[in-house]
């Protein structure tokens, strides 16, 4: 992202599990554009500044895009998302017991850098759009 982007600096990476609330809230209070696989740290959205972006990633077969999705566009930010798999509808039909869905839930989340820079250039578009100035 710093070369993609000709950033000053190193986008800061986050682990919320060690964070007080507190915290977390004065985080996302400071954050533009936050990239993110899907975690119950989203239900801090509405703490993001107003044009604010979330990118949500999603693992193979597990794609709840609506969940936050509703809750940022309520919140008066921009959403958008990255599934990691081929077809949700397709390979979410492989997940029957709740054993299989659950290791989807735990599984690493890495994304393709292509479909991360992509993402990241949609909502730099979308926060100077909402910002009312486009560069």
């Amino acid at each position: 992202l710093e070369d993609q982007f000709d950033l000053p600096y190193k986008p800061p990476v986050f682990l919320m599990e060690d964070m007080s609330f507190e915290h977390q809230v004065e985080l996302f209070a400071n954050i533009d554009i936050l990239l993110t696989p899907h975690s119950e740290y989203l239900a801090s959205l509405p703490f993001m500044p107003r044009c604010g972006s979330v990118i949500e990633l999603f693992p193979y077969g597990y794609n709840w895009n609506q969940f936050f999705g509703s809750l940022a566009g309520i919140s008066g930010l921009n959403h958008s998302f990255i599934y990691l798999g081929e077809d949700w509808d397709v390979d979410s039909q492989f997940l029957q017991t709740r054993e299989q869905k659950e290791s989807v839930r735990m599984s690493e989340v890495c994304a393709p850098a292509h479909r991360v820079i992509e993402a990241v250039k949609i909502q730099v578009h979308q926060w100077h759009r909402c910002c009312g100035f486009i560069p």
